[in-house]
């Protein structure tokens, strides 16, 4: 019966995964959050992580829009970087992302206060 619906595409890993990743990263989920949970999903890994790397996000986006929305305050405390990327970190993004994006997230806030 699965076998019967694969062939007439009504289950389709492909597209499954690229509805998913879209959605999951437009959430700003990173890329390497999202592959997780289309494996965890059942997706093959090599279709999970094709679809993602397929995507034209801008993690230093995806990054500065997470901080604005969750992270913007803690910011001003005095561990607060630390803690900020540490968080960023255990939500996937890499750790030189997470630095790029906090630079770029400063500067632009060092400007707008100007």
């Amino acid at each position: 019966m699965i076998a019967r619906f694969c062939e007439v595409g009504l289950i389709d890993d492909r597209r499954f995964a690229e509805g998913f990743a879209a959605r999951c990263l437009e959430s700003n989920v990173s890329a390497r959050e999202t592959v997780r949970k289309l494996i965890e999903k059942g997706v093959p890994a090599e279709i999970a992580k094709e679809v993602v790397s397929e995507s034209d996000t801008d993690e230093d986006a995806q990054i500065i829009a997470v901080i604005e929305k969750k992270y913007a305050r803690k910011l001003e405390t005095e561990n607060g970087a630390q803690k900020v990327y540490a968080a960023l970190i255990r939500k996937g993004f890499s750790f030189s992302a997470v630095k790029k994006a906090l630079k770029k997230y400063s500067e632009e806030l060092e400007y707008s206060e100007e």
